[in-house]
């Protein structure tokens, strides 16, 4: 018996960022949300979700979530 491929289609927003990955293996589907200035704000997924805060220069400060991922 051999395993299915895992197939993933990937969406993107007007800002040519990723906006949300469907895992259709484990029919998860998570989603990105981006601040205006291009960093990494959220992903959400499932039963979990993660927040991402920046310090000037776009340098990554925090990341708090709840949840496992």
């Amino acid at each position: 018996m051999t395993a299915e491929p895992a197939i993933r289609a990937y969406s993107y927003d007007n800002g040519r960022r990723l906006s949300q990955v469907i895992d259709s293996a484990t029919n998860l589907t998570e989603e990105y949300t981006w601040n205006a200035d291009n960093t990494l704000a959220t992903i959400h997924g499932g039963s979990y979700a993660r927040e991402f805060g920046y310090i000037e220069g776009a340098k990554l400060a925090t990341a708090a979530g709840r949840g496992n991922c």
